[in-house]
């Protein structure tokens, strides 16, 4: 096939004539037919962290100045935005959590069809990623993780995109999302390597030039000098950076041995497991035409691509499956090449004709366990007004979405509008359930309780309650999370090692109520 000067061969048209608005529309449709019922999902504690962040934000509390976040900052935006575009409620985060998910997969297929494979690869592999999402757990979605990963799929089809028309501005955008998925995640950073990918495919008229790699380190520069510059506008950068040295603790607190972390690499592909056969026939594949020498350009960026989000997994060390979200969105990408040996068998052995019927029956297999969640939530939906969620009834060590709603319910019962709270405990979830954004810095107990504390933030928390005494003081109990602490005891049980803050609510409060999990103590009057 000839080749344009503008269009290297290995990145020109598709071949087998891809209708690429057809097949956005039937992963739009995909998307929301799987996805639909996650609106009402209720939030994890991770979930109800960064959304009382972004809220106590839009209220006018800077974050890290005035309060404490040990996420990049991104994080927070994207929160931030949810309830900007959404509203205050659960179901915000969902809301654009189920959006970004559908643009970022009609962007896969997009770079699948810059990458020349064809009309089944470019429609199945979004849905591949698509049936694995919505099969994981509410706790796994609308992750920081996953965010990041979302934004490495433009960060790379921008790329391709650069080399395809060698136009320096893709090199500059794509840097930009890469730089914005850095501060969402600091261990997605290893993608940046891609830039490098022509020196590995010197048979590939795509060539590697300096000023496409300094535009492209420019953009990634240019994002993250946008956040610096917004923090040192609102006064956060020096708490920033001192609450990332705090939390560098963290990364060494727990760490799972590498058997452990290999074994849990099968959690998140068990919830869908003919997609995971298939993404198991992909690596196995990609790794053989690694070990055959390959120099495609397709094998090298999927290579890449998936070690680099598996050394994410890695550095992080926990083993939490939506840590492997980057991981699975690249090994989901990763299938094209399955699909692409499948139908040059199917179209080699039969007709074009068969593999569009045979492609639309995968689809439909492709479908089934993520429909298996889809279908009763909509049957709940119609005949209750609201689906009946397992999520809703989701009980851990240390967490319950029950028990967090039934103390919401209560905290609302007992204060009144004007009423300030002040949470001692980790589930933030009361201050946005309430409409009361977090005033005294410090929305969780979890800079006070991991085991390697060292007496930083002790005044400044007594000199902020005792400034402003809060109007109701909740004490929550049974929430310990040893993994994220390195600390058996709950929350109530380390109030004893800050006599200060023991003797300030001993002495100005009287217990009011308790609920399971939670003590509610209001203001002696």
């Amino acid at each position: 096939m000839q080749t344009t000067e503008t269009e290297p061969s290995g990145l020109h048209s598709t071949r087998g004539g891809v209708n690429l608005p057809l097949v956005c529309f039937l992963v739009l449709i995909f998307v929301a037919a799987c996805g639909f019922w996650t609106i009402y999902e209720p939030f994890g504690r991770d979930q109800g962290i960064h959304a009382t962040i972004a809220y106590a934000l839009r209220n006018g509390y800077p974050t890290y100045r005035e309060v404490y976040n040990v996420k990049p900052p991104l994080t927070t935006g994207v929160y931030y935005l949810s309830e900007a575009l959404f509203g205050h409620s659960e179901g915000s985060i969902r809301w654009l959590d189920l959006l970004v998910v559908a643009i970022t997969c009609c962007c896969l297929a997009r770079l699948l069809a810059l990458l020349r494979f064809g009309r089944s690869a470019v429609l199945l592999s979004p849905l591949v990623f698509v049936a694995h999402y919505y099969s994981l757990d509410f706790w796994t979605r609308a992750q920081t993780d996953g965010w990041a990963a979302f934004l490495c799929v433009f960060s790379l089809f921008w790329m391709v995109m650069g080399w395809r028309r060698r136009q320096w501005h893709w090199f500059f955008l794509s840097g930009c999302a890469l730089g914005l998925a850095f501060a969402m995640k600091y261990t997605v950073a290893g993608l940046g390597l891609t830039i490098f990918l022509p020196l590995l495919v010197r048979d590939d008229p795509v060539h590697f030039t300096f000023g496409g790699f300094a535009t492209f380190i420019a953009g990634g520069l240019a994002a993250l000098g946008v956040i610096v510059a917004v923090l040192v506008a609102s006064g956060s950068l020096i708490p920033f950076l001192e609450i990332q040295q705090f939390v560098y603790g963290y990364t060494t607190l727990w760490r799972l041995p590498w058997w452990e972390l290999a074994h849990k690499i099968l959690i998140p592909l068990q919830s869908a497991p003919f997609t995971s056969l298939v993404i198991a026939a992909s690596v196995s594949l990609l790794l053989y035409r690694l070990v055959r020498g390959s120099r495609r350009l397709t094998d090298w960026l999927f290579a890449i691509w998936s070690g680099t989000a598996l050394l994410s997994y890695w550095v992080q060390a926990k083993g939490f499956s939506y840590q492997l979200l980057p991981f699975l969105l690249a090994a989901s990408a990763s299938t094209a090449l399955t699909w692409e040996f499948f139908s040059g068998f199917v179209t080699l052995r039969f007709n074009r004709d068969a593999l569009t019927r045979i492609t639309a029956a995968l689809a439909v297999s492709i479908g089934v366990q993520p429909l298996e969640q889809s279908v009763p939530a909509a049957v709940s939906l119609l005949y209750h007004r609201k689906p009946n969620l397992p999520a809703m009834h989701f009980q851990s060590a240390g967490f319950s979405t029950q028990r967090n709603a039934q103390a919401a319910r209560r905290l609302a019962g007992l204060i009144t509008r004007n009423d300030t709270l002040f949470v001692w405990g980790y589930e933030t979830l009361l201050y946005y359930l309430s409409d009361r954004p977090p005033m005294y810095r410090y929305p969780y107990s979890w800079p006070f309780v991991v085991s390697y504390y060292d007496e930083r933030y002790t005044d400044d928390l007594l000199r902020r309650l005792k400034g402003n005494p809060p109007d109701v003081f909740v004490v929550e109990y049974d929430d310990a999370a040893p993994w994220v602490t390195g600390e058996l005891r709950d929350s109530r049980q380390m109030l004893g090692e800050f006599p200060g803050l023991k003797s300030f609510l001993m002495a100005s409060y009287v217990k009011a109520d308790e609920v399971e999990g939670f003590e509610i103590w209001r203001r002696k009057r």
